[in-house]
């Protein structure tokens, strides 16, 4: 399984929400204090745990908030895990 988290500014979080959630069957959402080019801004982390393949639909995400909330740059990380449901 790849863990993938897209960090983003949190604006428009319920679209962002919403769009994720017509996207993927589950997901986290976070918030956090972030800070980009030295300023603080609130931000909002999805986590997604999925196969590798699904790799390319994290990225139209991360692509759709980047463009819809006008930002720089939207962050996206993959790391291979181990998991079990309990």
């Amino acid at each position: 399984m790849t863990l993938y988290r897209i960090y983003t500014e949190a604006v428009n979080v319920d679209w962002i929400v919403d769009t994720a959630a017509a996207r993927f069957p589950a997901f986290t959402v976070l918030r956090a204090d972030g800070f980009w080019q030295g300023n603080s801004e609130s931000s909002l982390v999805l986590e997604f745990l999925t196969e590798e393949h699904n790799a390319a639909a994290v990225n139209l995400l991360a692509h759709a908030i980047k463009v819809h909330n006008a930002q720089n740059a939207v962050l996206v990380v993959s790391q291979k895990v181990d998991s079990t449901l309990i």
